[in-house]
């Protein structure tokens, strides 16, 4: 997390705001690719894990050829669609960067070269994906914690060395990036291959149609839904662009890098409970599946908390230290980017578990489009000439709809209670909230805009989270367990299994 700070510290000084904003616009497909292959990776392991909780009633060498079976399946998936993407997505690119977006005329040229190189960049990620996630299937959080933060390291020393770069540092920038996320990948893949028997190329499993049918059914329908959230999200970034320029995009990246930085946490937390809550689904343990559901719900909130809480309260004097002189518009973009993960996070346990059972498809189409609605509704607020920031507004009222329908389609498909949700999870997470705000905003009134004042405000809302959280969010036997696991990792000198605990 702080690597990735200073790293866009480093880019913005590096490449000046409007470059710094052209490669939001420009290479927006690489964020593109990384939210589709993150979405993608989550619906392949779903199966590898449900595949795991269904093999504790199979033989062992059976059991070994089903998940075999769904690696060699979900390869030839990985294959046809990176190729489609470049053969459709190259020509539209293109011509959209030479005649659509408002790019100066004297780098256009840089930026179909940028283009040109986050493409091979999206092709290595889409066809790491079968790899990637057999170690979120297993379980192995240690190993993708190790690749992630040797991506975080690399794109440390990139925007570093980024500085004193003398030729065209959009250009050198686009390379250094695909360097890591293209490396990084070819890493994780000869890994897999080592470590896990089912990695392994067989042709008889290619093309089995019917789980050929069945994981591009999951997959298409996670692809709908991803795809409206990619295209609200960079379809702003146009229409920023066409309407503000690249400078508010410049603003709109950072708001975007404070968001990502504060999920690091919480999303290696659902990275760690989706392949268990999927097992359990796969070995018929439906309730616990829902109280592991949610728990993440609690946990990812709390731990969301930690980070925005603070940044909310002391976000113009963290930009000032930050960025020494931030884009116009950055403060309000970064505090409406915080809430806005806040209210993501509030029930994202509830889509894990529609995940697990694996009945997607209306699920998809309805939260797909409710998301898909913030690209109109940005249009119209800046049409009604509403500012740069009015796209938060926008974001938070699709995003406030989308949170509650994953609460309704829960107890549609899987009778889970939306009262139980509001009792243990809502109301204690909005009071947490509220008494940290509280007592965040305390030191505002006694002391100056300091980077001690900073530390101050964040320790406080910190203590204020933990010791409200500790009682108030968690049940009494979800503390016990807690302090069990821990009693039990002391003595042994040694981990527990997820499931276990």
């Amino acid at each position: 997390m702080i690597l990735g700070l200073f790293s866009a510290r480093w880019v913005l000084q590096a490449l000046g705001q409007v470059d710094f904003g052209l490669y939001g616009v420009v290479g927006c497909i690489i964020v593109l690719i990384t939210f589709l292959s993150g979405v993608m990776t989550v619906s392949v392991s779903r199966f590898y894990a449900f595949s795991i909780g269904v093999a504790h009633n199979m033989p062992p060498e059976e059991a070994h050829e089903d998940l075999k079976k769904w690696f060699n399946t979900a390869l030839s998936i990985h294959f046809i669609l990176p190729v489609l993407l470049i053969v459709v997505g190259y020509p539209i690119g293109v011509y959209a960067i030479q005649n659509w977006l408002a790019i100066p005329p004297e780098r256009i040229l840089a930026c179909v070269v940028v283009f040109r190189i986050a493409l091979v960049t999206a092709f290595v990620n889409m066809v790491s994906i079968p790899f990637i996630a057999m170690y979120a299937a297993h379980q192995y959080i240690a190993e993708l914690s190790v690749f992630g933060f040797l991506s975080s390291c690399f794109t440390f020393g990139g925007a570093y060395l980024l500085l004193g770069v003398q030729a065209d540092k959009l250009i050198a920038y686009a390379t250094i990036m695909m360097a890591i996320y293209a490396g990084i990948p070819v890493l994780q893949i000869l890994y897999a291959v080592f470590k896990f028997r089912a990695c392994r190329f067989h042709k008889a499993y290619i093309f089995d149609r019917e789980r050929l049918r069945e994981l591009f059914g999951f997959v298409g329908w996670k692809m709908f839904g991803g795809s409206c959230v990619v295209f609200r999200s960079q379809g702003s970034v146009i229409l920023i662009n066409l309407f503000f320029g690249p400078k508010i995009n410049a603003a709109y990246n950072i708001a975007n890098q404070v968001s990502s930085q504060t999920s690091t946490l919480s999303l290696s937390l659902i990275g760690a409970l989706q392949p268990a809550i999927t097992t359990l689904e796969g070995k018929g343990e439906r309730n616990k599946m829902l109280e592991f559901a949610l728990l993440t719900c609690k946990m990812s909130s709390w731990l969301i908390m930690f980070f925005a809480v603070p940044l909310i309260i002391e976000i113009e004097t963290v930009l000032r230290l930050w960025l020494i002189n931030p884009p116009q518009y950055t403060r309000a973009l970064c505090i409406w980017m915080l809430v806005i993960l806040l209210v993501d996070n509030i029930s994202v346990g509830h889509m894990l578990a529609i995940a697990a059972q694996g009945k997607i498809a209306t699920y998809e189409k309805v939260q797909g489009f409710i998301l898909f609605l913030a690209f109109p509704l940005t249009w119209l607020f800046f049409k009604l000439g509403l500012g740069p920031t009015s796209i938060g507004c926008a974001f938070f009222i699709t995003m406030l709809f989308y949170s509650l329908g994953r609460v309704f389609f829960c107890k549609r498909q899987l009778d889970m209670s939306p009262t139980i949700w509001v009792k243990c999870v809502v109301l204690p997470v909005c009071l947490l909230i509220a008494c940290s705000l509280v007592a965040g905003f305390t030191p505002s009134i006694f002391m100056q805009p300091t980077f001690i004042r900073v530390c101050v405000t964040t320790i406080i809302a910190a203590c204020v989270i933990a010791s409200l959280g500790w009682f108030c969010l968690f049940s009494v036997a979800e503390r016990s367990r807690v302090v069990a696991s821990v009693k039990r990792m002391l003595r042994q000198d040694g981990g527990v299994s997820i499931t276990s605990s």
